[in-house]
């Protein structure tokens, strides 16, 4: 988030109106510039079967910063998601929050 305060609940509060979302949670996943990077985990409602994350950035645009909208999730040189650099559990950053 390149030093700036990111509250996870302010993020969550917005990605949960929504209308395809039933739940989340918001965490912070390293990023090699930045130190931290916004990603939100989300269940979709059952009724849901589809879901476009471009959609979603631009519900949440006019009420959030760009720098709390989560973007993507890490990649490799190969373009692929970069496993390793996911926490290993996703609830410990959310502990300190």
């Amino acid at each position: 988030t390149g030093g700036y305060k990111v509250s996870a609940v302010e993020v969550e509060n917005e990605v949960l109106i929504y209308p395809a979302v039933q739940e989340c949670a918001v965490i912070g996943i390293p990023h090699a510039e930045w130190g931290e990077q916004v990603c939100a985990v989300c269940v979709l409602k059952p009724e849901r079967k589809q879901f476009e994350l471009a959609d979603l950035r631009a519900f949440l645009k006019p009420n959030l910063a760009t720098y709390k909208i989560p973007a993507q999730l890490p990649r490799n040189d190969l373009m692929k998601i970069n496993k390793k650099d996911l926490p290993r559990d996703p609830y410990e950053s959310m502990r300190n929050v």
